[in-house]
């Protein structure tokens, strides 16, 4: 009989989040005008290594951006004379630098509501036709989020009325195209949606009747489970997947009397207990929040900015769940009040 014993151990530091007041800047808008909403996301292969897609005067553009913010002026991607947002974009790359931008929209000139999709080469080469899926009927589009294996994407949005929507995702290509029949993964009063890949299968999140759910989607094999369940309205989930941890952190908005952010771990199937990040008292108002992986060391940066209030927050968080020091914050001047914000590392 042989007895093998081996150990690997990692150290991984870990990382206490401040602002940096010299990696900063201004820069106007491609239209000139205060956009709707941003959403930012890394990307490979371009010269730059973020991407940004911004929503302004209901049209996509997108930007090249570093940490010290865009470089350069956008591209338009999609709307035209008649559109009218649904909701904001989102945006996710593959590992050739191969972006893919979405967004949930309304034609006031044909009375039609879409889902569409567009691709972005490296660097900021706008490509291909759009991909359009219409809602049946006496239907809106709404919500929407993208995420990507490292190859591929999976596409997220809601379909249906005010009472009533469903969940639909679709597998597409490098190449822009369906690559698998759309899949339904709920029903009923649902809310916005996030999507991430963990390593091996997408993790997609959701609002249905105040509370969070999850899919696990690999092909079109979709388990799903609950991730919070209280008495009180939780809402507004955002997930990212961290690869040295292999787990996955959802953020969202608990709302009882007062309101509260917290997070919850999901690993193999299954959420973990909640752990507040932050209060905002009585005021019930939505706040933006935003979460993503630190790629360095392991756990996640979470990000947020309370309504009517002048400050961003940001507060590291491990990969046991565990907050990582205290939170910090950066103070905005008066006449520069953001109403979004996102985040990636």
């Amino acid at each position: 009989m042989d007895l093998n014993t081996s150990m690997v151990a990692q150290l991984h530091t870990p990382s206490v989040w401040a602002w940096d007041p010299r990696q900063s800047s201004n820069y106007k808008s491609t239209t000139g005008t205060q956009p709707e909403g941003i959403v930012v996301a890394p990307v490979s292969d371009w010269t730059v290594p973020y991407v940004v897609a911004s929503l302004e005067n209901d049209r996509v553009y997108v930007y090249p951006a570093t940490a010290d913010g865009i470089t350069g002026d956008g591209v338009h991607a999609m709307g035209w004379t008649g559109d009218t947002s649904n909701a904001l974009p989102d945006i996710a790359c593959n590992e050739a630098g191969t972006c893919l931008v979405i967004w949930a929209s309304h034609s006031t000139t044909q009375n039609e509501d879409y889902f569409r999709w567009r691709r972005v080469l490296p660097t900021l080469e706008v490509t291909g036709t759009v991909q359009t899926v219409t809602a049946p009927t006496g239907e809106q589009t709404y919500s929407g989020a993208v995420a990507s294996d490292g190859e591929g994407f999976l596409v997220t949005w809601l379909e249906g009325d005010a009472i009533s929507r469903t969940l639909k995702g679709n597998h597409v290509n490098a190449a822009g195209i369906p690559s698998s029949p759309t899949l339904a993964l709920d029903n009923g009063t649902l809310g916005s949606v996030d999507v991430t890949w963990t390593f091996d299968r997408y993790q997609v999140v959701w609002e249905r009747d105040g509370d969070i759910y999850a899919a696990e989607v690999s092909g079109s094999d979709v388990t799903t489970y609950t991730v919070a369940s209280k008495a009180a309205i939780e809402s507004q989930p955002h997930i990212a997947y961290d690869p040295l941890s292999r787990r996955s952190l959802v953020i969202y908005s608990y709302k009882d009397t007062k309101q509260h952010l917290y997070c919850r771990i999901l690993e193999n199937g299954k959420a973990r207990e909640p752990v507040r990040i932050s209060g905002f008292g009585d005021n019930l108002d939505p706040v933006q929040i935003s979460v993503s992986a630190d790629p360095s060391n392991g756990g996640w940066v979470v990000a947020w900015k309370e309504s009517g209030w002048y400050y961003i927050y940001q507060v590291g968080i491990g990969m046991n769940g565990e907050r990582r020091g205290r939170s910090g914050g950066a103070f905005l001047n008066y006449n520069r009040q953001p109403t979004l914000i996102d985040l990636a590392c």
